[in-house]
């Protein structure tokens, strides 16, 4: 196994399947929100998980930073694979909270009832995501794809911003 598929594994173990959890919960109350009219609600409730999903990124964080190089040599992973999990989660970290704010002004949307925006700008970041690819991989390589993939992150949450604004 290699160090980017291990690392992707504890990623989503950890912080993704955890963060995308507590965001579903927009769901449920920003729709009942908006069917009940309240829509000052669906902003509040989608603010506050903002602030959540803020302070989540900080422990999350930190777990990605330090657990792989501590943990997988103790679990018996080969040191070398244990150093590349290590060094792809140190770089993915720099995406995981656009990634989370891109989940919340998804939802934020698609509760009213507005999904289109979403795609749209989902598509341009996949092109995006494999023009850094192109450039970073050969020139940093290994490091070079997390931290694509962290940029791609950041044009999205972006992107979907700007259109929110």
């Amino acid at each position: 196994m290699g160090g980017s598929t291990l690392a992707n594994m504890f990623a989503n173990c950890t912080g993704n399947a955890l963060g995308f959890g507590f965001v579903s919960a927009l769901d449920t109350i920003a729709s009942q929100a908006w069917g009940a009219k309240n829509f000052e609600l669906v902003g509040l409730a989608s603010q506050r998980c903002i602030i959540l999903m803020s302070i989540f990124t900080v422990p999350v964080a930190f777990l990605w930073l330090y657990v792989p190089g501590a943990l997988f040599p103790r679990l018996g992973v080969d040191a070398e694979v244990s150093r590349l999990a290590a060094t792809y989660c140190m770089v993915l970290t720099l995406g995981l909270w656009p990634n989370f704010m891109f989940e919340i002004e998804k939802k934020y949307l698609s509760n009213q009832g507005i999904v289109l925006p979403a795609l749209y700008c989902m598509v341009p970041t996949v092109l995006v995501n494999l023009a850094l690819c192109f450039v970073l991989v050969p020139s940093l390589g290994f490091v070079g794809a997390p931290l694509a993939l962290s940029l791609s992150m950041w044009v999205m949450c972006l992107s979907l911003l700007a259109y929110i604004r």
